[in-house]
């Protein structure tokens, strides 16, 4: 009899959607029940190398997922939120082990082989409707989809509408007999797929069994698009064979290469300001030119939003009366784009960017906003030419990597505050935060070497601190009246964060700033 440590340990199931991904040279993946990421470990450790969406309901499981997968540019965890066939709001019953937690109950069957499946806790959590996880252009070219919501497949798939055109590939789990109060059967969902979507299925292996009795209780189905089943069966008669190549396409808007930079946007100031290093030699002129240098070795377009002209070459100017607010910067972008292909970085002015983000701007999904802290660096004692590392800045965000299309959005949407100004404290949170009310994914990524530098200076006042902090909280109190979201768990979890803490504004800004960074993060 095979035992449950057997079926983990062979992952049939996993192997052959992997060999289907290699084979049909598959580059988004849907992760619909990602739980704590440990399928889209195993997918890469078989070889897949393009997009992955995660959508998992529990914050907890989220927030290990994107830690887990900061030096992986094409793992994307969506906000907190389940998958179905409407948007709603629905109780979630949390299991002993997590990993069991569904939007139905658990059936006696699966309580009585598997004690740690029974509910220990209940949290609402949003439910959007799978065809609304993702923009509708990147919903079109996702080409595979993997479904393990304990019960609640079918309601994956009867959400899925006709706009998951390009969809080849589908893993999904299935019941052999009833584990969830209410759940499909496996003819249900194995019905629906085959005779609903037009799939058939190329693969059936246990996934969980009754080690008592011998019973499976779960299975893993693999399905194909019925027109590429021809392909699907010799694919797998020869899967040690399945060429890597084809998954190791750049991800472009139509799936194509990606991009780099269309612009480098960022605020220069009248006049450089003061770095000195440990002998008091000041080196802000040559930093602020070094910076501006590698501006420029990233794209011809280099535009500075200020109030004072450039002391830059080859830097444009766009005049504002003051100090810009981001929301000023995006409305400069909206109105004028910059053109081209590519990101719009908007980044702090003293940031300079190594020769490393040129590996990695080709791994960027253009429909989703990377952002990044800084490497902060000092200048070496016996050597000015030597930069050394001082630690990465991990309570903010410096540099941010934005489609042009959500730019726009955001600017016709009107989702960031007027009092937000670019390098003011609060002002790097306001910006993942408006993307994701926007509807596109956000990504913070560390990569090694790091490709943003920052040379490092004392901060001289923390007036802005408080005083931005309590617009930012003001703001996210706001957004919390809006309708409910696949946002609004994290909103509520960052003012929970702020009204716990007893004590001062400043003690209540630091238990809010414990919940953004990883809640971002």
């Amino acid at each position: 009899m095979i035992t449950n440590e057997e079926i983990a340990e062979q992952k049939l199931s996993e192997t052959a959607f992997a060999a289907l991904l290699r084979g049909f040279g598959a580059t988004r993946l849907l992760d619909v029940g990602a739980s704590h990421g440990l399928f889209a470990s195993v997918i890469r450790h078989f070889g897949y190398t393009g997009m992955i969406y995660s959508v998992e309901p529990q914050p907890d499981c989220r927030r290990q997922m994107t830690r887990s997968g900061l030096g992986d540019l094409r793992w994307i965890v969506l906000p907190s939120q389940g998958a179905g066939a409407e948007d709603s709001v629905m109780t979630l019953n949390v299991s002993e082990n997590s990993v069991s937690s569904s939007f139905l109950a658990p059936h006696a069957n699966h309580l009585q082989t598997e004690p740690t499946v029974r509910t220990v806790g209940t949290r609402q959590a949003y439910v959007s409707a799978t065809r609304s996880l993702l923009q509708p252009n990147v919903t079109a070219a996702i080409d595979a989809l993997k479904v393990d919501t304990q019960g609640y497949e079918l309601n994956v798939m009867k959400g899925l509408g006709s706009s998951f055109g390009g969809l080849k590939i589908i893993l999904t789990e299935l019941s052999s007999i009833p584990c969830y109060e209410g759940g499909p059967s496996l003819e249900d969902v194995d019905d629906y797929i085959v005779n609903q979507m037009g799939f058939a299925r190329v693969s059936l292996t246990p996934a969980y069994v009754d080690e008592a009795s011998g019973v499976i209780q779960q299975y893993d189905g693999v399905y194909v698009r019925r027109d590429l089943l021809a392909k699907a069966q010799e694919i797998l008669a020869n899967r040690d064979a399945a060429p890597l190549a084809e998954a190791n396409r750049g991800l472009g808007q139509d799936g194509g290469a990606g991009q780099g930079l269309a612009a480098v946007v960022v605020s220069l100031p009248g006049k450089a300001p003061k770095r000195p290093d440990a002998q008091d030699r000041d080196f802000g002129q040559s930093w602020l030119e070094s910076c501006g240098k590698s501006w420029g070795s990233y794209s011809p377009r280099v535009l500075s939003v200020s109030e004072a002209q450039s002391i830059l070459p080859g830097v444009k100017w766009r005049k504002v009366s003051q100090k810009p607010a981001i929301r000023d910067i995006f409305a400069t972008l909206a109105q004028a784009p910059p053109g081209g292909e590519g990101f719009v970085l908007l980044t702090n002015a003293d940031i300079l960017l190594g020769p490393q983000l040129r590996d990695l701007l080709p791994q960027m999904d253009p429909n989703v906003l990377y952002y990044c802290s800084r490497l902060d660096v000092r200048i070496n004692a016996r050597d000015p030419r030597v930069l050394e590392p001082d630690g990465v800045y991990h309570m903010g965000y410096d540099a941010f990597f934005l489609p042009q299309e959500l730019i726009s959005r955001i600017h016709r949407r009107g989702l960031i505050p007027g009092e937000f100004r670019i390098g003011k404290p609060w002002w790097d949170y306001v910006v993942p935060i408006a993307a994701l009310l926007a509807g596109y994914p956000a990504k913070k990524f560390l990569a090694e070497p790091h490709p943003i530098l920052h040379m490092s200076h004392v901060i001289t006042s923390n007036a802005w601190l408080e005083e931005n902090g309590k617009i930012f909280v003001a703001w996210l109190r706001s957004l919390l009246k809006l309708p409910a979201s696949p946002m609004t768990g994290m909103l509520a979890e960052f003012i929970e964060g702020y009204d716990s803490i007893e004590g001062d504004h400043r003690s209540k800004l630091r238990g809010l700033g414990a919940r953004v960074i990883p809640g971002l993060t």
